[in-house]
């Protein structure tokens, strides 16, 4: 793996990437138990985790 080129960079998020990161997290956490336990209707479960 030496040698290779580091592509990944990171940077700071931006209050204009609030809706992007809040969608991402809301897809990652919709099958976690508790999160269905929290939230579980299917049909509103995505927009009560993007809370």
């Amino acid at each position: 793996m030496s040698g290779m080129p580091k592509i990944n960079a990171t940077t700071k998020a931006t209050s204009g990437d609030a809706e992007t990161i809040s969608r991402t997290l809301a897809l990652a956490f919709d099958d976690d138990p508790m999160m269905r336990w929290f939230f579980p209707e299917d049909t509103t479960r995505e927009a009560g985790l993007r809370r």
